[in-house]
């Protein structure tokens, strides 16, 4: 059963209605389409649904009618507002199989100046919306929007991109940009360099911030680009020759831009099965070392994918010697696993990367919805796998497990009938657990294994341990080198 045949319009109302956060009023707006029939108050779903989209408003969806989405397009306006040029654009996506999620640029900037924060964040809008519209599509696999505009829309998505981090977007795609975004207020970005004003006060500058990037963007030059938005796109190329890029065509703007977002970015899992077992179906991040250890982590992220807590724990743990697989747990558990099949993929992963890193030992780490997987998927492994296992490392830990990102995983509601992690965790020797939880997290289980042998950590903070991630990887590393100089133990001890 699909998801939106699940829920029901009525469902999705009230879900809408009463979510929080990430769910909160999204899910109404797919009344747009297949479900506009039967919805009897748009009114409604558009009041709850600008609650969570402050900032570009109520998208206009456009998706094919019979087969599902196989991949996600954000599209921002030009300056005269959704028209036209961008009623065509989208269909023409949708003819290739796309969910476009339209946005109107020039209203999303009236409400950009509108917001009370000295800066304001939209790529976390983005986010929210394509995870719950292709949640409620019950796409087969999540997929990472391309962002991409002409013009004014190509201005910010370029400034979208100055605040994008990780698992999030896939790419960007603009057509003659301009060179600054006419707002009163700026959009946030990570850092240096920060928006710069324009010399008559009408707008900001954006520059990429340096470092390795997830994305990339392209950014094409048509005849009609004006010399500003040429200099601006030299500018980021200059600057981050690896992530952006630039190239002239002889189209039209709107030819230009969907040659660009059709075209294919290059595999982030290419070369992964080198010199081991094929594990290029699996939704990877691969943070290798330079010198060569005997010990890797495999590192099981949230349910929001990797990122943020996951992408820098890990950064530490690369700095310090010790390699990095995450599992982006938002792509892989996007449709239901089973224990035997995640297993299965875990056990894969494991002899891949013992085989290319020439390693011996791994280290299992687990955050929240992946915290809770680890237990059940360590005690299914096969034997030669489980031994290989150094240390189990559990941030976050609840009662129960889950096998797929859902509405009820991201608001931490879970079926009666799911499995428990506790008993899980006895059937494991405790000399290799480390469970860490926050003093103020009140879903945490970790202090129920007092005296049982386990490592418990409590931190300050939350869920999210007050963010101090480079304490939670320097308590990792003590963890795993005291272990490295202890006798094993069995379960339970």
């Amino acid at each position: 059963m699909s998801r939106m045949t699940g829920l029901g319009v009525s469902g999705m109302l009230k879900a809408m209605v009463v979510g929080a956060g990430i769910l909160g009023g999204t899910l109404g707006v797919m009344c747009h389409g297949a479900l506009a029939q039967t919805a009897a108050q748009p009114e409604e779903t558009k009041d709850a649904f600008t609650d969570v989209m402050p900032v570009m408003g109520l998208p206009i969806y456009s998706y094919p009618e019979k087969d599902l989405p196989t991949s996600a397009v954000v599209l921002f306006s030009g300056e005269h507002g959704w028209g036209d040029a961008e009623k065509t654009m989208a269909k023409a996506l949708v003819q290739q199989g796309a969910l476009v999620i339209g946005i109107d640029t020039p209203a999303t900037l009236k409400r950009l100046d509108e917001q009370d924060d000295a800066c304001v964040e939209i790529v976390g809008e983005i986010e929210n919306v394509s995870h719950n519209t292709q949640y409620q599509m019950d796409t087969p696999r999540y997929h990472f929007p391309v962002v991409g505009g002409i013009g004014l829309g190509g201005a910010l998505a370029m400034a979208v991109a100055a605040q994008t981090e990780t698992a999030t977007i896939d790419r960007f795609a603009v057509v003659d940009p301009w060179s600054f975004v006419p707002s009163r207020k700026p959009l946030c970005t990570l850092g240096d360099p920060q928006p710069k004003k324009t010399a008559d006060g009408k707008g900001y500058r954006y520059d990429l911030p340096g470092g390795p990037k997830s994305f990339s963007l392209s950014a094409t030059l048509t005849t009609q680009a004006d010399p500003q938005g040429k200099a601006y796109v030299a500018d980021w190329v200059q600057a981050n020759p690896k992530s952006v890029s630039s190239q002239s065509s002889p189209q039209s703007q709107s030819d230009a831009l969907l040659a660009a977002v059709r075209s294919k970015a290059a595999s982030t899992v290419a070369g992964r099965s080198a010199g081991g077992e094929d594990v290029s179906d699996l939704p990877l991040e691969e943070i290798p070392v330079s010198t060569p250890s005997d010990t890797f982590a495999i590192f099981y992220s949230g349910d929001g994918g990797w990122r943020d807590l996951d992408k820098d724990v890990a950064a530490v743990l690369e700095q310090d010697g010790l390699p990095v697989v995450g599992v982006d747990v938002l792509r892989y558990f996007w449709t239901e696993q089973t224990p035997q099949q995640s297993a299965k993929d875990l056990a894969r992963i494991i002899r891949s990367y013992r085989q290319k890193w020439h390693a011996k030992k791994v280290v299992l780490i687990g955050f929240s919805f992946g915290a809770d997987l680890l237990p059940i998927m360590y005690n299914q492994l096969p034997k030669e796998e489980r031994a290989s296992v150094a240390q189990i490392t559990l941030l976050g830990l609840s009662k129960a497990a889950v096998f797929e990102v859902s509405m009820e995983s991201w608001l931490n509601h879970k079926p009666s009938d799911a499995p428990q992690t506790l008993p899980q965790l006895a059937k494991i020797p405790s000399s290799l657990v480390q469970c860490f939880y926050g003093e103020d997290d009140t879903h945490n289980v970790c202090p129920e294994l007092a005296g049982t042998g386990v490592e418990l950590i409590k931190t300050k903070g939350g869920h999210h341990f007050n963010n101090e991630y480079d304490m939670l990887a320097r308590r990792i590393l003590d963890g795993l080198k005291a272990r490295a100089q202890q006798p094993a133990k069995a379960a339970g001890q």
